[in-house]
């Protein structure tokens, strides 16, 4: 079946490369708290987890369907990569993840990033962090 092309992919390489890395990055992290009632039977004593991939997926469906280009899509799949820490309590750089998708996306991703730790690595207070946000 060598002469069958192959069909034209649903996402650019960069967007299928912002993917992975953002589920690689995310890995057994789950969002702080679960905003809709369960759709099934949960069982007593158990929570229902949900992972941040599922956010970020969300994000960048809205992203797509409003008709940004490659770019601002891949950036909303790794909106949270910069400010949020993996599993094992790891941060990414900057410099890592220029390397990995391009300064373009990085400087987006940068933009939307609040700064979590002060000078001193210590973590700065909510309010502070959504003010010099807005």
């Amino acid at each position: 079946m060598d002469d069958v092309p192959d069909p034209d992919p649903l996402f650019s390489p960069l967007i299928e490369h912002a993917i992975e890395l953002s589920a690689q990055w995310h890995d057994g992290t789950y969002r702080k708290s679960v905003w809709r009632d369960p759709a099934f039977e949960v069982p007593e004593g158990k929570e229902i987890q949900i992972p941040v991939i599922a956010h970020l997926a969300a994000v960048a469906s809205i992203v797509h369907r409003a008709g940004w280009d490659e770019t601002v899509v891949a950036a909303a799949y790794l909106h949270d990569a910069i400010e949020d820490m993996n599993e094992h309590g790891q941060r990414l750089r900057r410099k890592q993840l220029r390397d990995a998708v391009g300064a373009e996306v990085t400087r987006l991703v940068a933009q939307v990033s609040e700064q979590k730790l002060n000078d001193d690595g210590e973590m700065r207070p909510w309010r502070d962090r959504k003010e010099d946000y807005l």
